[in-house]
């Protein structure tokens, strides 16, 4: 798989709960066959009877909190600025 199919696989697991797996493909850029393989392999559920696939989100990283700590930070910071 491609590093863009890739990075489209960790979108969807982070913006989705369910998506169909038409979608999906069309999504990926992928066969229906290909892309059931994928997200198989990835640990997601796929319902046969609705042709809808859950996908499982990835745990949160530790980088990800310093992230939202730092965007806490910055935000924090901008609204003393506008208070003063």
């Amino acid at each position: 798989m491609q590093s863009v199919q890739r990075r489209a696989v960790n979108l969807v697991s982070h913006a989705y709960s369910s998506i169909g797996v038409d979608n999906l493909a069309a999504f990926l850029g992928l066969s229906v066959e290909e892309t059931t393989r994928v997200v198989t392999e990835k640990g997601w559920q796929i319902d046969n009877a609705t042709r809808t696939v859950m996908p499982t989100r990835p745990p949160a990283q530790a980088d990800e909190v310093l992230s939202n700590e730092d965007q806490l930070y910055k935000l924090t910071d901008f609204v003393s600025f506008l208070e003063n």
